[in-house]
């Protein structure tokens, strides 16, 4: 029975995460944390609320932050957290676009898919067992880019908890905000660089030698 229990809890637990990944329940923290700064606190800025706040007081589940939240602040959490994610989404797809106007990479790639077209072997089975190296490394560049934009969507939570504060924010706040979000655009710009050098020449070789079609902005 003990075995049974600790795999039930295993596959709940990998069954959460794969639904609400650990980042969004650090950004779910940072919430907590700065309407715990701004409502209990009562420190009108974030960034000076932030360095009274001792590391034991986060992790501390009986008397610390967690036991500190009300229900409505955790409600309020949820619905920003949700709102980050859609912001950022929103923000990923505008740049995404944006970028790709630079460069005609219709053109880009069609040439990558006409060059495995002459060099793939005209055996299917050694062209999927080919395909299943391309598979590993094209994984490889999928987690590269979810992580690297599940960090950028940490980011864009902080602007979002430091713009909580409304019309006490000062200039500093103003440059705190900026210099974030400054640093979101360029994981947005990074990535997109990745995804042209690495992640597509891999995902249209993988689906080029298994005769499947594939299109630039595929992931």
């Amino acid at each position: 029975m003990d075995e049974l229990a600790k795999a039930v809890q295993k596959k709940y637990i990998e069954d959460l995460m794969s639904k609400y990944p650990i980042h969004r329940f650090i950004i779910l923290l940072i919430f907590m944390l700065s309407l715990y700064i701004y409502n209990v606190v009562n420190n009108a800025r974030l960034v000076d609320g932030v360095g009274k706040i001792k590391v034991s007081f986060i992790f501390d589940f009986k008397n610390g932050l967690l036991s500190s939240v009300t229900i409505q602040q955790l409600f309020m959490c949820l619905i920003l957290t949700y709102l980050t994610r859609w912001l950022y989404g929103c923000l990923s797809e505008y740049v995404f676009k944006l970028l790709s106007k630079s460069t005609n990479f219709d053109e880009y790639t069609k040439k990558i898919i006409e060059n495995v077209d002459k060099a793939k072997s005209n055996d299917n089975l050694i062209n999927y067992y080919v395909s299943r190296d391309v598979s590993q490394e094209l994984e490889k560049s999928r987690t590269y880019i979810k992580s690297t934009h599940a960090s950028g969507e940490m980011l864009f939570s902080i602007v979002i908890a430091l713009s909580l504060g409304g019309i006490n924010i000062q200039i500093i706040d103003f440059l705190l905000i900026t210099a974030v979000f400054c640093c979101v655009i360029f994981i947005q710009w990074r990535n997109f660089t990745y995804y042209i050098s690495n992640f597509i020449p891999y995902y249209l070789t993988e689906k080029t030698l298994l005769g499947s079609t594939a299109k630039f902005g595929d992931i």
